[in-house]
């Protein structure tokens, strides 16, 4: 049960959505709570809806691949692949790194 659930990214899940929830607001406030990073909603788009796809789990660093659905800056939607970088430090998830890429 908890290989499971370690699978599923049961620890980034709440991490990756409150990162996506503060970028899609450009809320720096609660951002600063999760992340050193944002995902700009003007230049990048605004992710409406994702899948963890994969997980790199090392020491200290975590890779978080995510099929997301995005809200683009032209007003139409897509789906991308967005690539999360985590730092694990005491015990803490926070987002240092995104790149994205089309699907």
């Amino acid at each position: 049960m908890l290989l499971a659930a370690a699978c599923s990214g049961a620890a980034e899940q709440p991490v990756v959505e409150k990162f996506f929830a503060a970028s899609r607001l450009h809320d720096k406030t609660a951002l600063a709570d999760v992340a050193t990073v944002s995902l700009d909603p003007v230049a990048q788009g605004s992710v409406t809806d994702f899948t963890i796809l994969h997980i790199d789990r090392e020491a200290t660093n975590e890779t978080v691949t995510v099929d997301a659905k995005v809200h683009l800056p032209d007003g139409s939607f897509g789906r991308r692949k967005i690539v999360l970088t985590l730092k694990r430090e005491k015990g803490r998830l926070t987002v240092t790194g995104v790149t994205t890429l089309p699907l």
